[in-house]
């Protein structure tokens, strides 16, 4: 089978540099520029996806995330932290996803460079820079939620809360180290989807509360040692404190 190919760390630099040459005018194109362009180099270890760009073409987020988690089910945190892998999808093989995902003909010369900046690369893999990546937190997403116990039809449940609304990978679980647990984040979400209509109202300030409070426990309580069912418990013993969290007036 085909192996995985992925930008090696020169070749990273050197497409940085050419992506700050041009003010990112190559992005404009059809065409990925960066095919035979810069060094690419062969995982020993990760198979290719040759349908995946078909397979997520105008499909929501969440359906995008379980395809990308499929297509490389495999990978170690290494491997799915590792700029090269993510760069070389984002400017190879899911090129078009991108432009269509992240269009930049109606961008200035400086919000386009912000923009390819910000979602064609990874820079420092820390958490915050893979939950924020298009394609990387997408892939971290069902890492995180994927329940094969819960059977083949149900495996992805809380993945589909958890993207319910963006805010909360990227600005509710991802600021917080809470969300590198995946105990923690199924415990979570697994809350939400056993009781919907605690969630029907202020469904992101409630999770604000929730996340910030178990915050606080991890102050006095090693979070990394527990499993879902502590979560839950504490989300259940303190229901009356992040139930009455309201959206914040502007």
């Amino acid at each position: 089978m085909t192996k995985q190919k992925y930008f090696s760390l020169h070749a990273l630099h050197l497409l940085k540099e050419a992506f700050w040459a041009n003010n990112g005018e190559s992005y404009l194109n059809e065409k990925p520029f960066a095919v035979d362009a810069f060094e690419e180099l062969e995982s020993p270890d990760i198979d290719a996806a040759p349908e995946l760009a078909s397979r997520i073409a105008g499909k929501p987020d969440v359906e995008v995330a379980i395809a990308l988690y499929e297509a490389f089910p495999h990978l170690n945190r290494l491997e799915a932290s590792d700029p090269g892998f993510w760069t070389h999808l984002t400017h190879i093989e899911l090129w078009n996803y991108m432009r269509e995902r992240f269009p930049l003909s109606e961008l200035s010369v400086e919000k386009r460079r912000t923009k390819i900046e910000d979602k064609w690369f990874l820079g420092d893999p820390s958490q915050s820079a893979l939950i924020h990546h298009p394609l990387a937190g997408l892939w971290w997403g069902v890492l995180l939620t994927v329940a094969p116990e819960r059977g083949e039809e149900k495996k992805y449940d809380l993945t589909h809360i958890l993207f319910r609304n963006l805010d909360l990978p990227t600005r509710t679980l991802g600021t917080y180290e809470l969300g590198r647990l995946p105990a923690a984040v199924k415990g979570v979400l697994g809350y939400v989807f056993d009781h919907p209509d605690l969630f029907k109202e202020n469904y992101e300030a409630k999770m604000r509360a929730i996340m910030r409070l178990l915050n606080a426990i991890g102050g006095v309580v090693q979070l990394g040692c527990m499993d879902e069912a502590f979560f839950r418990l504490r989300i259940e013993e303190n229901r009356d404190t992040w139930l009455s969290a309201r959206k914040k007036q502007s």
